[in-house]
């Protein structure tokens, strides 16, 4: 049994190129070499398929195994039509032996005595930059204080910089 080694994620989000539009940030990374199950951060934006590369990590529609939506909630299927998700910047995970996909929506925030507070809906809401490809908070003047970074409004998702050396 050969397992792929990327998935590439082509869709509206991209132009649905393959062969030269499957750029790093359309990856998904298996969690080890052989392994069916892969995970990656992309931005989405309404229909998109997962996309086989080969050995050499050529990404082809024509040549390469495609994924879709099956009957089955959450599950993959070679012949299936085209998977779907509002836009936004989602974690992917796909495994392509089960057959099994999921989709998980993030938004980062900004929270501290040092933003808004430290509450549970006090978070300062960032933006993706597709362009830039990073998280921003336009017109936002932070106070003296601490701040961390969070996802989804959760401390299961933080970051913040103990050392004070730059570093999250």
């Amino acid at each position: 049994f050969k397992t792929a080694p990327l998935l590439g994620v082509p869709g509206n989000h991209q132009g649905w190129k393959d062969k030269d539009g499957l750029t790093f940030e359309y990856q998904l990374k298996p969690s080890a070499k052989g392994n069916s199950d892969f995970e990656g951060y992309v931005y989405l934006d309404g229909d998109f398929k997962l996309l086989e590369a080969d050995d050499n990590l050529v990404f082809d529609f024509s040549k390469n195994t495609a994924y879709g939506i099956s009957a089955d909630a959450g599950k993959l299927d070679t012949k299936g039509g085209n998977l779907s998700a509002a836009a936004g910047f989602y974690f992917i995970k796909a495994d392509t032996q089960k057959l099994t996909y999921s989709l998980e929506l993030q938004v980062w925030g900004i929270i501290g005595d040092g933003a808004n507070g430290w509450g549970d809906n006090d978070d300062i809401v960032m933006t993706f930059n597709r362009t830039n490809n990073v998280w921003e908070a336009k017109n936002v003047t932070l106070k003296n204080g601490g701040i961390k970074f969070r996802k989804n409004k959760s401390w299961g998702g933080d970051f913040g910089d103990k050392t004070m050396d730059g570093i999250l």
